[in-house]
């Protein structure tokens, strides 16, 4: 899905600001896929992660961690294609 190469679009939502597109990004390198759901166990007790993540190597931008369902393998600001 996200191997070295590739371009994809990030679509960024943040609290009052309506969401915008950020990219193209290429990705350099994968590093890993952290599913939703329960987090390693602390003192101070257990976490549910809320969203998948994935971290990627990207050009711009280094080392990034991305909420899976943010992002579109196509530039989702071009329609009809």
């Amino acid at each position: 899905m996200l191997g070295p190469g590739r371009r994809f679009w990030i679509i960024n939502k943040v609290d009052d600001i309506a969401p915008y597109v950020v990219g193209p990004l290429t990705v350099l390198r994968f590093k890993q896929f952290l599913p939703k759901g329960e987090v390693i166990s602390t003192p101070e007790g257990t976490s549910d992660r809320k969203k998948s993540l994935i971290q990627v190597w990207t050009d711009p931008g280094g080392l990034r961690t991305l909420a899976a369902a943010d992002i579109r393998l196509q530039d989702p600001r071009r329609t009809g294609r």
